[in-house]
């Protein structure tokens, strides 16, 4: 079968991944949308970076001899896969396969964030030891034990921090478009919650949903400011899920403990982004990481293994996994 890769080769060489001899890899350097349509000419299948990848719908319906569109991960929002699917062809994520490594990164960024460890590091190295030592004594240092802990969008990634927060003798509450079962939810040791409950009530408000419409800008200005004045908030999803300037707006104010940020919009972010113009103050309680919560050297295994596997299944007219626009098979050519 013949593979063109927008993802590049060297993430076969870092994470040690074979490519199987049955399968011709042809890796392509190009955004280019009338190039990569050349270049899949002839090609069974074509495999696309999620989040970076941008793929219209005017491309897809030049993708003639195409049976599958594969994203490495879990983001789909840049690829057309409404009108794929128009087109009868599946559209194909990897969702969880780093579910565990985002979980991670969400649970280092709240304690992080609450042991203020962005200040610490910042003041030590000014040479005011003395001086920070002194403020963490008198106002005290928050820790995870008895917190309550509002995710809202309990997917692979939600639930994967549920798990870890079970440990730290958190009280975990979720909201979702679609509940889990009372089993479910025992095993995870989260309750449910409505999003007005979770966003008023909760110290650490962490979101893990797709972007959608539904979820566009859901974190406006009126919803942070009804945060708890001492909450922390962490985004690992997708930029576009909060409002930027407005958050941006709220810290200036002096409104909510910490926030911790791995995907903002656009990325890389401009000379203009808000994030990155803020005051001192505002700034010592926002950490930011540049879209790499998922991307471990496991996450890429676990990624590529995916991608590898659902090409086998098309091959052998088997239902594809993780099909994000109701198309279950390969499509027919």
């Amino acid at each position: 079968m013949k593979i063109i890769s927008m993802v590049p080769q060297q993430r076969f060489t870092t994470t040690g991944m074979i490519i199987p001899k049955h399968m011709n890899f042809i890796f392509i350097d190009t955004q280019d949308e009338s190039e990569v349509v050349k270049l899949c000419k002839g090609a069974d299948y074509l495999m696309v970076a999620s989040g970076t990848t941008f793929l219209s719908g005017d491309a897809i319906r030049k993708l003639d001899t195409i049976k599958l569109i594969q994203l490495d991960g879990a983001g789909f929002e840049k690829v057309d896969f409404e009108t794929a699917a128009e087109c009868g062809l599946p559209v194909a994520n990897n969702a969880g396969a780093n579910a565990v490594m985002v979980a991670e990164c969400t649970i280092g960024m709240i304690i992080a964030l609450q042991r203020r460890f962005i200040m610490a590091d910042t003041l030590i190295k000014q040479k005011k030891y003395p001086e920070l030592y002194k403020k963490f004594i008198t106002e005290g240092i928050s820790d995870l034990s008895d917190k309550k802990v509002g995710i809202i969008g309990l997917g692979a990634i939600g639930s994967e921090l549920a798990r870890m927060l079970l440990v730290h003798k958190t009280e975990v509450f979720y909201y979702d478009i679609v509940w889990r079962t009372a089993e479910q939810e025992k095993e995870l040791g989260v309750s449910r919650a409505t999003f007005d409950e979770i966003i008023e009530t909760c110290d650490i408000i962490s979101i893990h949903t797709p972007l959608t419409d539904l979820t566009r800008n859901m974190i406006n200005e009126q919803v942070l400011l009804r945060m708890k004045s001492s909450a922390i908030f962490i985004n690992t999803s997708r930029g576009q899920t909060v409002d930027q300037a407005a958050l941006a707006r709220v810290l200036e104010t002096g409104h909510l403990a910490g926030v911790g940020i791995d995907t903002m919009h656009p990325e890389p972010p401009d000379e203009e982004h808000p994030y990155i113009n803020l005051s001192p103050t505002a700034a010592a309680r926002l950490m930011l990481t540049p879209h790499v919560a998922g991307i471990t050297i496991g996450a890429f295994k676990n990624m590529l293994q995916g991608c590898i596997a659902n090409f086998d299944r098309a091959e052998a007219g088997m239902p594809l996994k993780s099909v994000v626009n109701g198309i279950p098979n390969a499509r027919k050519i």
